[in-house]
């Protein structure tokens, strides 16, 4: 742990014009309930498009990961870092490993990136909303660590798990099963 913990340090040195600003609205939009209006209000734009099967898609695939990482969770029991080891912003009493937040970014949002690459006629909108959706997935890792809230393990686990779910999500999504 003391590598992790030297990460978590440097991570936290950064402290230039909006980055603490940026790491938080990244981190809180995966808490409840914004998370769940978000993932609400995905489902009802992909149902009034019509896009019922990626709606069934994506809820189940998202729900199916977020009880997966509850599950992993408490079944590692990781102690969250500490105050001696890196600067708190809000406690967190669940267990650490792995990081729930980048579970959800990367499929949500990366499901939605794959919908948006599909979908989306105007190459303008899509790649403004690649880029949007992508900087969430990207920062999000960052986010949490830079928070004091995971170690960097817990957050490489998720992305490696993470994209692996989505990867498995989309080939449920091309294939007859949904």
């Amino acid at each position: 742990m003391g590598f992790e913990v030297t990460v978590v340090q440097f991570l936290q040195r950064w402290r230039g014009f909006g980055v603490f600003e940026l790491m938080w609205f990244v981190s809180e939009i995966g808490r409840a309930p914004l998370i769940l209006l978000i993932i609400v209000a995905v489902a009802l734009g992909l149902f009034y498009s019509r896009l019922y099967r990626e709606l069934l898609v994506l809820i189940f695939s998202t729900g199916a990961v977020s009880a997966f990482g509850w599950w992993l969770k408490y079944l590692i029991n990781r102690p969250r870092p500490s105050l001696g080891q890196a600067l708190i912003y809000r406690e967190n009493l669940d267990p650490s490993f792995p990081s729930g937040h980048v579970l959800v970014y990367v499929v949500f949002f990366g499901f939605l990136f794959y919908i948006a690459t599909q979908k989306l006629k105007s190459p303008v909108i899509r790649i403004i909303v690649q880029c949007f959706l992508g900087g969430l997935i990207l920062f999000v890792g960052l986010s949490r660590v830079y928070l004091g809230e995971h170690w960097p393990l817990d957050v490489g686990a998720a992305y490696l798990l993470g994209f692996i779910w989505l990867r498995l999500t989309v080939s449920i999504h091309k294939s007859a099963l949904f």
